[in-house]
């Protein structure tokens, strides 16, 4: 019978071992004088942050642990909570708004270091994340529709664009 290495869990306390050691030999590349490769920085900040994504817990046993998805602890999460519940409508709005303007200009930086900024797909990419599928369809229904009839009234209707 075989046996798939997938479905094996590794021992407890395994996890955190490895992230311990994979820091740690971080840390020691990153302060040693010789020059550090910039494979071997790689391999230990990919194998760093992939056993972070495991969902290893840092704290005690009675608290949660955080998933790998989660930005913030959940005792921040709490306090953000009732710090909000706190705010008036015209606070939250406002800070929605500087909020709202923060992750625009991350995404800018985003689309600049993966060069998506730059092209066709990632301008309409943007675009349909920012304003929608639905102004997107009206986008192209308008830009379809303006062809269309340019194309009509050169044809049928004798228009001649040179002029």
């Amino acid at each position: 019978q075989r046996r798939q290495h997938n479905a094996r869990q590794p021992p407890a306390g395994t996890h955190k071992r490895r992230l311990a050691k994979a820091t740690r030999s971080l840390n020691s590349r990153a302060g040693s004088d010789s020059m550090l490769s910039v494979n071997s920085y790689r391999r230990a900040l990919s194998s760093r942050s992939l056993l972070l994504k495991l969902n290893v817990c840092q704290r005690g046993p009675s608290q949660r642990c955080l998933s790998s998805f989660a930005s913030i602890p959940p005792d921040e999460e709490e306090k953000e909570k009732s710090r909000v519940a706190s705010l008036t409508p015209y606070q939250k709005e406002i800070e929605l708004r500087e909020l709202d303007s923060e992750i625009s200009r991350l995404q800018t930086l985003r689309g600049i270091n993966t060069g998506e900024l730059y092209t066709m797909r990632g301008k309409f990419k943007a675009l349909t994340r920012d304003y929608g599928l639905g102004f997107m369809a009206y986008y192209w229904g308008v830009w379809f529709g303006t062809a269309g009839l340019s194309y009509a009234a050169m044809k049928v209707g004798g228009v001649d664009p040179l002029v």
